[in-house]
């Protein structure tokens, strides 16, 4: 039993199903009193030293920042959170989803206690994103409400822009890649395998195609009058006891010899 089964057979009872819903609808609330009290949002963000001086709740608490400031955008992040949550859970199951976020709240922390740069809910949701595109690959959304695309290159378009964002923040690398880490536990197996297998299927292809006749060699050839195979592709041929092949023209003739 792998280790992820033997956790779900013992904390399944405890997982809250939805927990991404739960989230959204948090940042839903937290949206309104960010706008009614603007400092309120420094109380949420990742931040060590406040975490090392007791304010535990940050670990966690980035999560629950509205990923956009407009109202627009907010409601769109909301309904595509709620989706990720429902594909996810058709998948895995709500057990699972509850281990992969809090892999990947756990993860997050160390690279923002290690990096310089803080851990942050872009990185930690473009895993679940990831996770999502990989199982819907060719779910179709509106793109700015408006261009239809499929999962997997909005998928794409989001590692592009991790990549550009680490470009132009190198400090941001550790904490980019720790916040993508329950990802890679969970797929990069399956991605190795599947390399792995397709360069078996390639080199038994090759080891067939080289074990192919030339295109000028006949598979068969009679020897008694010398057709071929390629010359007449529709004549039959048999093969002899002794291994020769034979025409049916020629083992006709043969046959009607008395």
């Amino acid at each position: 039993m792998s280790v992820v089964a033997r956790l779900e057979s013992k904390l399944g009872r405890f997982a809250i199903p939805g927990l991404i819903r739960i989230i959204a609808i948090f940042q839903l609330l937290n949206w309104f009193l960010i706008h009614a009290s603007p400092g309120y949002a420094s109380l949420l963000i990742f931040d060590r030293e406040s975490i090392l001086n007791g304010e535990v709740w940050r670990l966690f608490s980035y999560l629950l920042i509205p990923g956009s400031f407009g109202i627009v955008w907010l409601l769109f992040g909301v309904f595509f959170l709620w989706m990720l949550n429902d594909g996810l859970e058709a998948e895995w199951g709500a057990c699972r989803v509850n281990l992969y976020l809090v892999a990947g709240v756990i993860f997050s922390a160390i690279g923002g206690f290690l990096g310089p740069a803080p851990a942050t809910g872009l990185v930690l949701w473009a895993s679940v994103l990831f996770a999502y595109a990989y199982y819907n690959q060719d779910h179709e959304i509106l793109l700015y409400l408006i261009v239809p695309v499929k999962m997997k290159w909005v998928a794409w378009l989001s590692a592009g822009g991790l990549i550009f964002h680490v470009l132009g923040h190198p400090s941001a690398l550790v904490a980019v890649l720790f916040g993508l880490l329950n990802f890679f536990l969970v797929f990069a197996p399956g991605f190795v395998k599947g390399a792995g297998q397709r360069v078996q299927t390639a080199n038994r292809r090759k080891r067939f195609d080289s074990a192919k006749l030339p295109d000028d060699e006949p598979l068969h050839q009679c020897h008694v009058c010398g057709q071929s195979s390629l010359v007449n592709p529709k004549l039959g041929f048999r093969v002899t006891a002794a291994g020769e092949d034979i025409c049916d023209d020629c083992r006709a003739k043969k046959s009607a010899q008395p």
